[in-house]
């Protein structure tokens, strides 16, 4: 998941201020690696999840 996010979004994402959400999952101290892994996904399939509804209800606009 680390690795995805890092390819797609930069190497130095986890200090990009676009992208704080990454950081603060990536750089707390009270998750464990798994934990924060894990949040990461879930976070980020849900900006996925957000995005791509947004991507549609455009094109559903473009099309009427």
């Amino acid at each position: 998941t680390h690795a995805s996010v890092v390819f797609l979004l930069g190497s130095k994402v986890d200090k990009d201020p676009l992208y704080a959400w990454v950081g603060k999952y990536l750089n707390a101290s009270y998750l464990s690696q798994e934990e924060k892994l894990d949040v990461l996904y879930e976070k980020t399939m849900h900006r996925v999840r957000k995005e791509l509804k947004d991507l549609i209800k455009i094109q559903n606009e473009e099309l009427v």
